[in-house]
C-alpha cells in the first residue's frame, strides 16, 4: 500500500482490501469473498447478481482470472492503489487472454502516444516484409527460368496465368492476413512492433484491406519516401498511410501491458458495478 489506509467501518484498524462493489478500504472482518472478489456487507446483494456473469465468463475463458475465481482454488484478489495484483505481488493483468472481442469491448481506448515505434524499427520491419512479398511473387518466376514448373503445369499459357495470378496475390495474402488478425508481420516480429488502430485495437477487414494496398503502393520509391519522412517529421511519429487510416506503429510489450491492464481493469469495474 503507498500509504496506510484504515477501515471504513473502522477507523482504528488497519484497512486490507478494496471492495469492488463501492471502492472503499476495509479491514478482514467487514469484507465478503464472492468468487474470490471482495465485497463489503453494504454491496452483498450486488455481489451475488455477480455469480452467474462470473461463471459463465469463466466457462467460456477456464484460463482466464475468471476461471480462478469460479473455482474457488485461486488466489485472493488484492488491488492496491493504481495496479490490481495478487496476493504476493503477483501481477493478475497478465493472466488476461488478448482477444479481438475482449478489445473491442473495451471503452477507453489504450494510451500508446508515447509508446510508437520508432523510424529505424518501421524502416526495418518495412524492409523484411518487401523481402518475404518479393519471394512470394518473383520466386515463382525464378523457377520457372529453370523449367521447374513444367512437369506440374505442362500448358506454357496456363504457367503464365497461374505466375501473374501468384504475383498479384502475393501482395495481398502474406499481409492482409496479420494485419487483420494480429497486426504483426515477419518483418515486425524483428522490432518487437504492432500495427493496430488509433484506439490500440486490432484493424478492421476494410481498414486492413485498404492498408495493404497503400502500403503496396509505398513500394514505390518516392513514395516510400514520402511515407517516411511524414513519420519523421510528425511529432506523433504517424506515417502518411497512418495519418489517413487512423492507424498506428507500436511497440509490442508496451501494447500487451496496456492492452492487459486495460481489459483486466475495465472487466473488473464491470463486475464492481
Amino acid at each position: 500500500m503507498a500509504k496506510k489506509e484504515t477501515c471504513s467501518n473502522h477507523p482504528n484498524r488497519k484497512a486490507a482490501r478494496i471492495c469492488m462493489g463501492c471502492g472503499k478500504w476495509f479491514c478482514t472482518e467487514c469484507l465478503t469473498f464472492v468468487h474470490n472478489i471482495p465485497y463489503c456487507s453494504d454491496c452483498q446483494a450486488v455481489a451475488e447478481d455477480l455469480r452467474g456473469a462470473v461463471q459463465e465468463r469463466a466457462e467460456d475463458q477456464p484460463d482466464s482470472v475468471y476461471g480462478e475465481a469460479a473455482s474457488g482454488d485461486g488466489p485472493v484478489y488484492a488491488p492496491t492503489g493504481e495496479d490490481a495484483i495478487w496476493e504476493h505481488g503477483f501481477d493478475s493483468s497478465k493472466m488476461v487472454k488478448i482477444t479481438r472481442g475482449r478489445l473491442a469491448e473495451l471503452e477507453r481506448s489504450l494510451s500508446l502516444v508515447e509508446d510508437r515505434a520508432g523510424i529505424l524499427a518501421r524502416a526495418i520491419a518495412f524492409v523484411i516484409d518487401f523481402a518475404v512479398t518479393a519471394v512470394l511473387a518473383l520466386g515463382p518466376f525464378y523457377l520457372e527460368a529453370q523449367g521447374r514448373l513444367s512437369g506440374i503445369l505442362p500448358d506454357p499459357n496456363t504457367r503464365f496465368l497461374v505466375l501473374m495470378v501468384n504475383l498479384v496475390l502475393s501482395l495481398f495474402y502474406y499481409r492482409l492476413p496479420l494485419f487483420h488478425f494480429s497486426g504483426v508481420t515477419l518483418g515486425r516480429v524483428v522490432p518487437q512492433i504492432r500495427l493496430v488502430d488509433q484506439k490500440g485495437k486490432f484493424l478492421g477487414f476494410g481498414q486492413a484491406v485498404v492498408y495493404t494496398i497503400l502500403q503496396t503502393v509505398m513500394y514505390i520509391p518516392p513514395l516510400f519516401l514520402l511515407n517516411g519522412l511524414v513519420a519523421a517529421l510528425s511529432k506523433d511519429r504517424r506515417s502518411l498511410i497512418d495519418k489517413i487510416l487512423g492507424t498506428q506503429e507500436v511497440k509490442e510489450g508496451a501494447w500487451h501491458e496496456r492492452a492487459r491492464k486495460a481489459i483486466y481493469f475495465e472487466d473488473i469495474s464491470r463486475l464492481g458495478r
